[in-house]
């Protein structure tokens, strides 16, 4: 009778040890107690320039992690082109104002939200071209400098007379930039324009200082009679360069 018993027992031991063997533990994960979106990051390499303005063309890096059921794919968008699928770093390119987006989902399904990233791409330098002459109303020099920039804007226009910083223009309410001043001799003028990214170009010129406004006081009728008379006959204003040298 008692063997009878001591069998029943230990067939009921078994099949609890059965059954409780069969039921996952709270220890172990399920795809299903995965509720944590990955994280998607991104790094840019490219040639930058001032302002956060890129000067090149941009390579996108993307990195998605997942530390409970891993990452299972991800997603950007770089237009005009669709979303598409990432498995490699890609290329924005062209002078323009880029918007970046881009996502992860893991293996539980789970997605995280877009995220959004901003790339200025300036690739050409700004326009100038500079003229300039005798003032008679102000009796000084002018230069003026026409300058056009296609995407960031312009900074500023540094002026040289004989590759000597003589003056800088920053923000003027109006283009032409421009800039008076007295010189005595000959002289190479140049002015370089600079826009929001750092590019800039230069152009310059020959000023030829003549006789009259060289030698001659700059209040007295006489030379104001003398400057226009020069100002007529080109031939004589040479003439008389010749003749003082």
């Amino acid at each position: 009778m008692s063997s009878k018993i001591f069998s029943k027992g230990l067939a009921v031991v078994v099949i609890v040890l059965f059954i409780g063997m069969s039921i996952p533990t709270t220890g172990t994960l399920m795809s299903d107690d995965d509720t944590t979106p990955p994280v998607t990051t991104h790094y840019l390499n490219g040639t930058l320039g001032n302002n956060d303005i890129y000067v090149s063309n941009v390579e996108v890096t993307l990195t998605a992690t997942d530390d409970q059921s891993g990452v299972n794919v991800t997603y950007f968008l770089n237009p005009p082109d669709p979303i598409s699928e990432y498995t490699q770093p890609f290329i924005v390119s062209g002078q323009a104002t880029h918007e970046i987006s881009y996502y992860s989902i893991d293996n539980a399904g789970n997605q995280e939200q877009w995220h959004h990233i901003q790339i200025n791409i300036d690739l050409y330098p700004p326009h100038i071209e500079i003229v300039g002459g005798w003032d008679k109303v102000q009796e000084c020099w002018w230069v003026g400098a026409d300058v056009l920039d296609d995407y960031s804007g312009i900074d500023r226009i540094e002026f040289f007379i004989e590759d000597e910083l003589m003056h800088v223009v920053k923000e003027p309410p109006t283009n032409p930039y421009g800039w008076t001043y007295q010189y005595p001799n000959d002289h190479i003028i140049s002015a370089t324009v600079y826009d929001f990214a750092g590019l800039n170009a230069t152009d310059e010129f020959f000023q030829e200082v003549s006789f009259s406004r060289t030698f001659m006081p700059k209040s007295s009728l006489l030379s104001q009679w003398l400057n226009n008379l020069l100002d007529r006959f080109p031939i004589l204003h040479k003439l008389l360069e010749v003749l003082i040298q």
